[in-house]
């Protein structure tokens, strides 16, 4: 199952976001997240990394907000679709 619980920041860690990612693929077959119910905090979550990856596409922009090469790779390694 899913544990959606907030760290002492009010944010959950990528690391336990991306687990529960590969956990809802496992089960579903898909990344087609529902983005109400849930797990609309998840759907929130990808969202968020395909736009960060986009952003970092487009503009070649590197922040701290950004996705790291690992992040991406591991991403990638599950099939995850940044389109």
């Amino acid at each position: 199952g899913f544990s959606f619980q907030n760290t002492m920041a009010g944010r959950i860690p990528w690391n336990k976001r991306f687990d529960d990612i590969v956990a809802f693929k496992e089960t579903h077959g898909h990344f087609n997240i529902p983005t109400s119910g849930e797990y609309a905090a998840l759907a929130k979550w990808a969202y968020k990394q395909r736009s960060k990856h986009k952003e970092m596409m487009e503009e070649g922009k590197e922040s701290s907000l950004s996705l790291d090469l690992d992040q991406i790779r591991r991403l990638h390694s599950i099939g995850f679709s940044f389109q």
